[in-house]
């Protein structure tokens, strides 16, 4: 039993770590993809920066401002920017795997 334990404990925090920050790099994709919507929709150039009432419209049934599961806070930055994290790890593997 206690094998088990030894085993099921670290594969299940690990699980829940890949988890949370797989939600955070979709929450960031949606904001990205909300931004150009909002950018394309009114014409701003890249250097214009949205707000969370700005992109509400894109959001169908998300409470604004998204939150990430593991406690960082987004900011949503300008037009040409990536929207970002406050967790380095995610905001790591965003930067370098973003098309």
């Amino acid at each position: 039993m206690g094998l088990l334990l030894a085993i099921a404990i670290p594969n299940f925090a690990r699980s829940r770590v890949v988890t949370a920050k797989n939600s955070c790099l979709n929450q960031l994709r949606q904001i990205d993809g909300a931004k150009v919507q909002w950018a394309l929709k009114y014409d701003q150039a890249t250097n214009h920066a949205p707000t969370w009432d700005d992109l509400r419209p894109y959001f169908i049934r998300a409470r604004l401002p998204l939150a990430c599961p593991d406690g960082g806070v987004y900011t949503i930055g300008r037009v040409g920017e990536l929207p970002a994290c406050s967790i380095a790890s995610h905001m790591e593997y965003w930067r370098t795997n973003h098309p």
